[in-house]
């Protein structure tokens, strides 16, 4: 199992993501119901999503959550399949495992990126004094970023979408501020 894992972190990162699945694959099927399946399911999620087969790795990070690991394991996968949701424009679906995140009591960087999620998906489905709330916590609590542009940018097109012109000029200026 250790080779087979091994193998498996090798050809991903040489980006030979075809051999990486058929290691993690073989590594899911020897490793039922042991921690290693875990593992096997979530490399493969994450191969599946550096090919952008979303459905794919949406499949495999539900193994792994499934496969109740421990907690850095299971916010781990949760995010990635919030992502994979997110990336097939199941804003609904991002929203649902962002909320199962946050009840695991993620840490700080975990929290960013919910927030960031939410914002984008809440801004996606129009819902934007939502969004505008989750881009402000964002904002607060990682104001030095490399995403702020885009946040600021998103925060003055919900405020403008709301009436808020003001706003939307505040947050655009801060992008020219920068």
């Amino acid at each position: 199992s250790t080779v087979t894992l091994l193998l498996g972190a090798q050809c991903f990162n040489k980006g030979d993501y075809s051999a990486s699945i058929q290691n993690y694959t073989q590594l899911a099927h020897e490793a039922q119901k042991t921690p290693w399946l875990i593992q096997a399911a979530y490399m493969l999620g994450e191969n599946y999503y550096a090919k952008k087969e979303y459905a794919s790795a949406i499949k495999h990070y539900s193994q792994a959550i499934e496969a109740k690991g421990d907690k850095e394991s299971l916010l781990r996968a949760y995010l990635k399949r919030a992502l994979c949701y997110y990336h097939t424009g199941n804003y609904t679906g991002t929203l649902t495992g962002l909320e199962a995140i946050t009840k695991l009591d993620p840490g700080d960087n975990i929290r960013v990126e919910v927030l960031y999620l939410q914002g984008q998906s809440l801004f996606q489905m129009g819902e934007y004094t939502k969004a505008i709330n989750s881009y402000q916590q964002f904002l607060t609590m990682r104001p030095q970023d490399q995403r702020i542009s885009e946040i600021l940018f998103n925060l003055g097109l919900a405020k403008k979408n709301l009436g808020d012109i003001a706003g939307a000029r505040d947050a655009w200026e801060k992008i020219i501020a920068q």
